[in-house]
Formats: C-alpha cells, sequence, structure tokens
C-alpha cells in the first residue's frame, strides 16, 4: 500500500484558505494507481559519475489495519482499468486513524532517460 496525507482548505471570511481537521491519509493497494504522476512525479538527477541522466520515482509501501480504511474510486479520470487486478472505484483507501498504517518499505524507482 502507498499512502500520502491528504488536507481540505476551506476559505475563511478574507478568503484565504486554511486547513480543517478533516485530513486523512490517501493509500492505495496498486503501484500503478499511487506511481502515476499525479501522485509520484519524476525528479531528474545526473550521475556525478557517470554524468548519466535518470528519472527517479519514490513511494512507500506500508501495511494497515484491516477495517480502518474506506474505499474510493480513483480520481485520474480514465475509463479503461488502471491494473486488472482492482476495481477502478477500489483504488483509494483513506484512514483517519491514527496508528492504523506501518510504514513497511520505500521504493525507489530509477529509470535512465
Amino acid at each position: 500500500m502507498l499512502g500520502f496525507k491528504v488536507q481540505k482548505k476551506l476559505a475563511d471570511k478574507g478568503g484565504k484558505s486554511k486547513d480543517t481537521d478533516s485530513s486523512h491519509v490517501l493509500i492505495s493497494p496498486t503501484m500503478l494507481y499511487a506511481g502515476s504522476s499525479k501522485f509520484s512525479p519524476k525528479e531528474e538527477f545526473v550521475d556525478l559519475e557517470t554524468k548519466k541522466l535518470y528519472h527517479a520515482k519514490v513511494a512507500f509501501q506500508v501495511c494497515v489495519r484491516p477495517g480502518s480504511y474506506t474505499v474510493g474510486p480513483q480520481q485520474l479520470g480514465v475509463r479503461e482499468p488502471i491494473d486488472v487486478h482492482f476495481s477502478n472505484n477500489d483504488l483509494e483507501w483513506y484512514t483517519k486513524e491514527e496508528g492504523s498504517i506501518i510504514l513497511h518499505s520505500l521504493l525507489i524507482k530509477v529509470d535512465p532517460v
């Protein structure tokens, strides 16, 4: 599972946005969704030794306590299946429960450009 924190912003009377208490953690059961450019943008770097250019993406793999999350649909707006193992209606998992997620691994993908 991959995750990141989402916070809603509300405009106060002065028109400025402020964080609300409705923040939650969003995770996905598939790297095909969580690894999309919306959630895991590519970062460029140069290997100083070889001078070759690379793109890198990172994500966390996590363990989630069963029953601590709600399931929602993908928000990328695509119609075709993103991952054949999951319905597009089940690609976003949300939780507000503290302690329901444990970090398992840091995933790093490096591709030559």
